[in-house]
């Protein structure tokens, strides 16, 4: 309590604790000292009531424009963009081993080793893939590319981009066998050879790499292929081959005539070579598979098994076995479609 209102209380109590006494002077005299005591108590509880009721205005105030401001803020700004989805990378492709006979080879800057089917390629294929002179080996993707390598035959996959459907593989030796499946609007797969380039778009077919005088052999079993070399460009279709014609043997020197008393042996047959069958492999894979599609299938098994029978070392077995399991045991899809 301050000391007016203390003053205030001992000026009233006077009044409560006895009467007033008949002494008008000293009763105004007290009268005059408390009453400007009173007004200055009233002046400041009033001015303390202001006071909080301004400073109640003010926070109120600021707080109101606070929230003002934050609205405006919000609405300039937009709502909040959400998050952009997280790209997820396209599976990469895998390239394995899926089947192989004899020793099948992968030459590196670090070394050579031996491949095991099943076996998963390192990414990328850094190096050169060979298999010995009576191993084969079959490639396949996760896409759907086969490679088929043939005894005797080195190749380079370094080039074959398997972030993409597309590529191509460097043939440096032997013959390689390549089912490519059909690729999307601007995408093709290559092979390479010493004197040519072979472009698909989706196809199978079948590459020769020319040795000494020899130039490389293409035949297309399936679809249509484009083949690069020095004379311009070639364009084959399914049954047909480039290159694969063999050459002129050439003219062997005169003998000299030897005595009599020495008489010559026999010269005995050389062995015929194994490559040189390649087109008739094509031709009669080609035939079986466009009998199968016509519904030709007693046709399509009888070549597939003449290529069985006569070939056993090719490297079109696994596609032409494949094939004649689709065919056994169907019928014709046309009546009329008689076996020759």
């Amino acid at each position: 309590m301050t000391d007016t209102a203390a003053e205030v209380k001992k000026v009233f109590a006077a009044l409560r604790d006895r009467p007033v006494g008949v002494d008008e002077q000293r009763w105004r005299e007290r009268r005059e000292r408390a009453l400007p005591r009173l007004r200055r108590e009233l002046r400041a509880a009033h001015g303390a009531r202001l006071r909080r009721a301004r400073y109640q205005a003010l926070a109120f105030g600021a707080f109101a424009a606070a929230l003002a401001m934050a609205a405006l803020l919000a609405l300039s700004v937009g709502p909040t963009p959400a998050p952009a989805p997280h790209r997820v990378a396209p599976p990469r492709t895998l390239l394995t081993l899926a089947h192989s006979s004899g020793q099948v080879f992968l030459s590196t800057p670090q070394g050579e080793r031996v491949l095991s089917a099943g076996e998963r390629l390192p990414d990328p294929v850094s190096g050169e893939l060979r298999t010995s002179e009576t191993g084969s080996a079959r490639l396949a993707t996760s896409r759907g590319l086969s490679l088929t390598l043939s005894p005797a035959t080195r190749v380079e996959l370094l080039g074959l981009d398997r972030e993409r459907a597309d590529g191509q593989v460097r043939l440096n030796q032997g013959e390689l066998t390549c089912s490519v499946p059909k690729l999307g609007l601007g995408k093709a797969f290559s092979v390479v050879t010493p004197d040519a380039r072979i472009v698909v778009h989706g196809t199978t077919f079948s590459v020769r790499a020319g040795a000494g005088r020899l130039p490389s052999c293409v035949s297309v079993l399936e679809g249509v292929v484009s083949v690069h070399h020095g004379a311009g460009e070639v364009t084959l279709t399914s049954g047909e081959s480039f290159g694969c014609e063999p050459l002129a043997a050439p003219v062997e020197e005169t003998q000299k005539v030897e005595p009599v008393s020495r008489p010559r042996a026999p010269r005995e047959p050389a062995p015929k070579r194994a490559s040189g069958t390649l087109g008739a492999e094509a031709d009669l894979l080609g035939a079986a598979l466009a009998a199968e599609r016509s519904g030709e299938y007693a046709k399509a098994r009888e070549k597939l098994a003449t290529l069985l029978e006569l070939y056993p070392g090719s490297p079109l077995v696994p596609e032409a076995r494949q094939a004649l399991a689709r065919v056994s045991g169907r019928k014709p899809s046309n009546p009329q479609a008689l076996s020759p």
